[in-house]
């Protein structure tokens, strides 16, 4: 309930009620099909979660399904056939004429036609709505695997700047120690404070640089982003292509059927009726691969969780459901606390501040030697653009930038696809 409403407080209205009624649908159909039983080849109950590994038990139980699910479509198709040579066996009633009961028969044949027209219709409407949400998590996935690679290079730009930093704080202190050794009488309390502020820079440049390797690791996880982004369009392609080309074979077969039974033509019915033979098998087949896909989206929506942690880092996962649930307001501050990257702001403004106090002592030490406000100069410069890379990034991981292509991710799948597999299955 409370995701519900985190998920449709934005919308209107008139569209919080449909879109809510639709999460709870596929909550329901989520809970329904992952209490399926899974068995392996060696009909053992398999406990293992949601994994692609082939080797697996749990790809087994699933080879499984189709197996049972195909098995099921032979057994229905053997007993149609039997009953079709026991029909044609049965001696007919002379009192009973044929003509009628033909027509009868082509009657009822055609009213079935109709229906399956309208269903086969509805499968055709419901792969499209299926494109549509796999393609916009698709979409959504390259969205947050192209703002993690905009924040990859903005961590990379930043870290340069810091090498340069780290150089321009070793030069000035071999400056100061060479100014100190050319000034007689020169204040020794404040040269001691003036390296010791140059010593804590350098450590403090360090630790940024730590924060930083703490935030890309966070952000590899862009590889596998982009892994799935790859996969999922190549087999949405295929199975689009292949389900409308499935689709509109029958819906030409059902067509051809009802022009002959409307021109009353034997030898029009007599086809249809071996082409049903055909439209059945396939048919079936679908159902066979339709519904093992669905109960594995359906294990992948509940239990998920183990398998996304095997192929990104427990940072890069929490990151990732830190987006699904915050709140889009926009701040450049709300970041999630997994990336250091907050730390790494507070450090250079630390830093910042050291420098001018620096500056300040320095002048006053040496009064403004030329060499010496040079180097602070350029201190100077790659701190006030260490600020901006930071700003930038703090902007790029920002909540409001992620939370509506997360929802989209995780909706478009195990939303939307749910709900269109379960009613490819019902028709």
């Amino acid at each position: 309930h409370d995701d519900c409403v985190r998920l449709t407080r934005r919308l209107a209205p008139n569209q919080t009620y449909g879109f809510s009624l639709g999460i709870m649908a596929s909550v329901f159909l989520i809970k329904i099909l992952h209490q399926v039983p899974h068995f392996s080849f060696s009909f053992r109950s398999v406990d293992e979660s949601f994994t692609l590994q082939f080797n697996s038990q749990y790809v087994q139980s699933l080879l499984v399904l189709v197996a049972v699910a195909l098995a099921l479509g032979g057994v229905l198709l053997l007993t149609i056939i039997i009953t079709w040579i026991c029909q044609c066996c049965i001696r007919q009633d002379a009192s009973v004429k044929s003509r009628r009961r033909v027509r009868q028969l082509s009657t009822l044949l055609f009213i079935i036609s109709v229906i399956c027209f309208f269903c086969l219709g509805f499968c055709l409407f419901g792969n499209d709505h299926l494109n549509r949400a796999v393609t916009a998590s698709v979409a959504s996935i390259d969205d947050v695997a192209r703002n993690f690679k905009l924040a990859i290079a903005q961590c990379n730009a930043l870290n340069d700047t810091r090498l340069n930093a780290s150089r321009h704080i070793n030069s000035l202190s071999t400056a100061v120690r060479k100014e100190a050794d050319k000034t007689p009488g020169i204040n020794e309390t404040v040269l001691n404070e003036v390296e010791a502020i140059i010593s804590s820079l350098n450590e403090e440049v360090d630790v940024v640089g730590t924060d930083l390797a703490q935030v890309k690791s966070v952000l590899s996880g862009i590889a596998f982003l982009e892994q799935t982004k790859l996969y999922s369009e190549r087999i949405e392609v295929e199975r689009w292509i292949l389900c409308v080309t499935l689709l509109s074979i029958m819906l030409v077969v059902l067509f051809a059927g009802v022009i002959a039974f409307c021109r009353q033509s034997k030898k029009g019915a007599v086809v249809f009726s071996g082409l049903g033979f055909a439209i059945f098998i396939v048919a079936w087949m679908l159902f066979a691969a339709i519904f093992p896909a669905t109960v594995a989206l359906a294990d992948f929506c509940a239990d998920g969780g183990s398998f996304i942690r095997s192929h990104l880092s427990n940072y890069t996962t929490d990151t990732i459901n830190f987006y699904r649930t915050c709140d889009p307001r926009p701040s450049h501050d709300n970041i999630p606390s997994t990336m250091a990257v907050g730390n790494i702001s507070d450090q250079i403004s630390k830093i910042h501040n050291m420098e001018e106090k620096l500056d300040a002592l320095l002048s006053k030490l040496f009064n403004q030697s030329g060499e010496l406000s040079n180097g602070t100069h350029l201190f100077a410069d790659d701190i006030t653009r260490s600020l901006k890379f930071i700003g930038a990034l703090e902007t790029t991981i920002a909540c409001y930038a992620y939370r509506n292509d997360v929802n989209v991710m995780e909706n478009g799948i195990c939303d939307g696809a749910m709900l269109v597999l379960n009613s490819f299955k019902l028709n």
